[in-house]
């Protein structure tokens, strides 16, 4: 593997920092920094749901630097 490729993984609750950082990058793609950034849930809430069934985060890292991110979750009826 090219050493520097990013890789991919699942964020879990216990990566607050990364989430965080993957919400700062992605208000920069989109030009809506404040709109990703302002009002962020505090760490409780942002562990029960990386944690929980319903939402998954995936994060492209180089070396320890967010890059890249998708987020996914199911709305339940």
């Amino acid at each position: 593997m090219d050493a520097c490729a990013p890789t991919i993984r699942r964020l879990a609750g216990h990566d607050i920092a990364n989430m965080r950082a993957m919400l700062a990058m992605m208000g920069d793609a989109f030009g809506e920094r404040a709109t990703y950034t302002a009002m962020q849930p505090d760490d409780d809430d942002l562990r029960r749901l990386l944690d929980g069934p319903h939402f998954m985060a995936l994060v492209a890292m180089a070396g320890d630097d967010v890059v890249g991110g998708l987020v996914a979750y199911d709305l339940p009826k």
